[in-house]
């Protein structure tokens, strides 16, 4: 797949080119989208947000406030590449922004433990951050490498999908054991760079990339071997997010607009997104069935029904560039 020019982006001080993640039209990226890092100059959030649900616009306020996880309950989670800024919403009914989650440099891809607990990637700062509601409780340091995705199996082992290593070297995986330690990072095999990725009912971890331009999937084995495969059984443009819905591992082509059930390697089935211009990193909520989409293109958030997909049910309104969701779990 042709990527265009407009999805690279200069990283760092010393401005090395990286090819994000985003359709062809170069919509959105998973990177960073400044020429610097550390002194990069936050962006402005809008003073509010105006949420349609079911169409019906209602205007929240969106100045940052702290969410007491106690009161809301479950929280869904939306990362703003545009502002460096992640929105809180209570779940499943995304009526208001219940807070704003500050300091951030590039914040992506979202994903929860057991516990209720989130981790965010930092990519600009090269780490994930742990929180519990508004509580920053821990951090993984990912250096030398710029993370965009993170998964967290049932024993509480966290993966983190690094798009590139800061070298402007292939992408990788860092797990860390317990979602504790340095992490121990390993490559994935005839990837350029990697993704998404998500875990199976069996611990196995599922990413997404490229490699030489086109679309890549890989299963590391909870053994940490990696196995490379070709997917069979349709096509499929540029790699999104990846989702576990309890039964297959679930990958979500940009271009397409349409999430991919996957039996190994082999596409089982599909889900549409009618109306999404760039969702990066979907999240698939199972108990409620429902897909959350953080549109880049579009710079918006759209819920969709799952399996069924269609058109979009709810749409959150006046986000910069939305890359990555998650919610926490109950």
């Amino acid at each position: 797949m042709k990527i265009s020019s407009t999805a690279k982006y200069a990283i760092g001080v010393t401005a090395a080119a990286a090819m994000l993640a985003g359709c062809s039209s170069g919509a959105s990226s998973l990177a960073p989208t400044t020429p610097t890092m550390g002194a990069q100059a936050r962006g402005t959030a809008a003073t509010n947000f105006t949420a349609q649900i079911g169409f019906k616009g209602i205007t929240v306020d969106a100045h940052p406030v702290t969410p007491d996880a106690k009161k809301a309950g479950q929280l869904l989670y939306v990362s703003d590449d545009g502002t460096n800024e992640v929105e809180t919403f209570a779940w499943p009914k995304p009526k208001s922004v219940t807070g704003t989650l500050t300091g951030f440099n590039e914040p992506q891809g979202i994903c929860a433990d057991a516990k209720g607990d989130v981790y965010i990637t930092n990519t600009g700062d090269s780490n994930t951050l742990e929180y519990k509601g508004s509580k920053l409780v821990s951090t993984l340091a990912d250096a030398g490498e710029y993370p965009v995705g993170c998964a967290v199996d049932a024993a509480g082992d966290v993966a983190v999908t690094n798009i590139i290593s800061t070298a402007d070297g292939s992408g990788s995986v860092t797990l860390y054991k317990k979602g504790k330690g340095a992490g121990k990072n390993i490559p994935i095999t005839g990837f350029t760079e990697v993704f998404f990725g998500a875990y199976d009912k069996a611990s196995n971890l599922w990413v997404d990339g490229e490699s030489s331009s086109a679309a890549s999937v890989a299963e590391v084995t909870k053994a940490g071997k990696v196995v490379n495969g070709t997917l069979s059984g349709g096509t499929f443009e540029f790699p999104g997010g990846v989702n576990f819905d309890g039964k297959d591992i679930v990958i979500n082509d940009q271009d397409a607009a349409t999430l991919y059930q996957l039996s190994k390697f082999k596409i089982v089935g599909s889900t549409p997104l009618t109306g999404a211009v760039d969702i990066d990193q979907d999240w698939i909520d199972v108990p409620t069935k429902l897909v959350i989409g953080p549109d880049a293109g579009a710079a918006q958030v759209e819920i969709y029904k799952y399996p069924k997909g269609g058109a979009a049910s709810q749409v959150l309104t006046g986000f910069s560039e939305p890359i990555g969701s998650a919610v926490s779990a109950k």
